[in-house]
């Protein structure tokens, strides 16, 4: 993991240094690459692309969220399943928050991308269907 994988915004960014210390490191990262950016905007563009498609660049174990939630519908069940989930009480008795937690996931395994496991949309909805259940 590295000191980059949490920035979420430019403050974050700019309070770990100058734009060229920053760029040099983001280089030495991901050398024999290399970026030109020369704003703080440009470097988060640069850090949020790297988040998501190099692997070296987050503190997340899958590639991405699609493959992490494809992992945990089909391959873990239980308690540790709906802790992972996010899953709470209070989608069990609200209906609204169950709508909102299911369309967040679901935006990452829905059944028409590519390279999607169907059968974590299939235990999403199963999930949802009882959460939402009268």
């Amino acid at each position: 993991m590295n000191k980059f994988s949490n920035i979420e915004d430019i403050s974050q960014l700019e309070s770990l240094g100058s734009k060229e210390i920053l760029r040099n490191e983001i280089n030495a990262l991901i050398f024999p690459l290399n970026t030109n950016a020369n704003t703080y905007e440009e470097l988060l563009e640069v850090i949020n692309c790297l988040k998501r498609n190099w692997v070296g660049f987050t503190d997340e174990f899958f590639v991405n969220k699609s493959k992490k939630y494809e992992y945990i519908l089909t391959k873990l069940e239980g308690k540790k399943r709906n802790e992972l989930l996010g899953i709470t009480d209070q989608m069990y008795e609200n209906k609204e928050s169950a709508q909102k937690w299911f369309k967040n996931i679901a935006k990452y395994i829905h059944p028409d991308t590519e390279g999607i496991d169907k059968d974590a949309f299939i235990v999403l909805k199963k999930l949802y269907d009882t959460m939402i259940e009268e």
